[in-house]
């Protein structure tokens, strides 16, 4: 028998930083106390949330909820729907939330759709603000085969925001967004993000904070990074970085993280970008087909086929990961190792195949 299925060791990867986030932040899950309806059959009131009368937009039944509350959203469009400027019946209530977005999240409520993010749209139709703002720990924006297709916001097309934790981000698509396809702020600790796409934004996902877990996501055709991670301490694996204008993963100056098992492939510039004083793990990654065309950066002319550059000062260590050919980096077919500013790379343990990394993603 034929048997297709992913790399075992990708998805217990994947498994193991879930349940570890979930045994430790969340402690167990919490009973949720109602659940609200929404739908493109609805009708906003001040009592909506009923199977029988459902909302019609995703604000009215949070404002309707309570925390802890379940909220399920039914396939169609959400926004601004007339493209009046979030006046007209059943709009989102944009900028008129309290904060600069479409749909403010400020309770600790669960959001899924029902038939999944292709079948649920939210369309900010160029407005200028975050498609969807996050302000409450605890928070659950989407799901496994739950989630919303985010677009066409003049800023993020989703932000967790400052000082948050225990927040959940999952199974949604992040598209044609301005600003990042998801922007975690400072101060934000112990969010999970996975199972999500940002395609066609600008930075893919934008990680800022402290421990903040990124599993199983793809980033793919954004105009600047796939992924960019500002910050301390944050576990990136089982994610896929390709075809983005410039790095596939940049860690920022003075910044930390763990890369497990991802993807970084076919990056206009670097698939890994460590800036200076950065401290990383890079283990078991794919990071090839990279800087294929000649790029001018970190004083160089014309740099091609860069996997990965070390820019830190610093003693980079890698283990297991592979650059496209069974010896390790070098020349095409492979991507090499470029040390800027006085770095240095140590590679342990080159992997002599491909990995495989497969994202959950919607």
């Amino acid at each position: 028998m034929n048997r297709r299925s992913r790399n075992p060791r990708a998805v217990s990867g994947v498994l193991f930083v879930f349940v570890v986030w979930t045994a430790v932040v969340l402690g167990g899950g919490t009973s949720r106390a109602a659940t609200l309806f929404v739908s493109n059959q609805g009708v906003d009131s001040s009592s909506c949330g009923g199977p029988g009368t459902p909302c019609r937009s995703i604000g009215q039944a949070i404002h309707n909820a309570g925390n802890g509350d379940l909220i399920i959203v039914g396939p169609g469009l959400y926004g601004n729907l007339d493209h009046s400027g979030f006046t007209g019946p059943g709009d989102e209530n944009g900028p008129n939330t309290g904060c600069n977005c479409m749909v403010s999240v400020d309770k600790d409520v669960t959001i899924v759709s029902r038939d999944g993010a292709t079948a649920t749209i939210l369309d900010a139709n160029g407005a200028t603000l975050d498609a969807v703002a996050i302000s409450a720990s605890g928070a659950t924006f989407g799901g496994v085969r739950k989630g919303f297709t985010v677009t066409d916001a003049d800023g993020n097309g989703m932000l967790i925001s400052n000082g948050l934790t225990r927040v959940v981000v999952i199974g949604n698509r992040v598209i044609a967004n301005s600003g990042a396809g998801l922007y975690v702020s400072d101060g934000t600790v112990s969010n999970l993000v996975s199972g999500n796409i940002a395609l066609g934004n600008n930075d893919g996902f934008e990680v800022h904070g402290t421990q903040n877990f990124v599993t199983g996501n793809a980033a793919s055709a954004n105009s600047r990074d796939g992924f960019k991670l500002v910050g301390t301490a944050s576990v990136l694996t089982g994610n896929v970085a390709s075809d983005n204008g410039r790095y596939g993963f940049e860690v920022a100056t003075n910044s930390s993280a763990t890369l497990i098992r991802n993807a970084a492939l076919a990056n206009t510039r670097f698939g890994i970008l460590v800036n200076s004083n950065a401290t990383v793990t890079i283990n078991q990654n794919d990071i090839f087909g990279n800087n294929e065309t000649p790029v001018n950066v970190l004083g160089t002319n014309g740099l091609t086929n860069c996997g990965l550059a070390n820019a830190s000062s610093l003693l980079v260590t890698l283990s297991g990961n592979y650059f496209g050919a069974a010896s390790g980096p070098g020349p095409n077919p492979a991507d090499e190792i470029v040390n800027f500013f006085g770095s240095t790379t140590t590679n342990r343990a080159v992997a002599t195949k491909e990995i495989r990394i497969k994202p959950l993603t919607p």
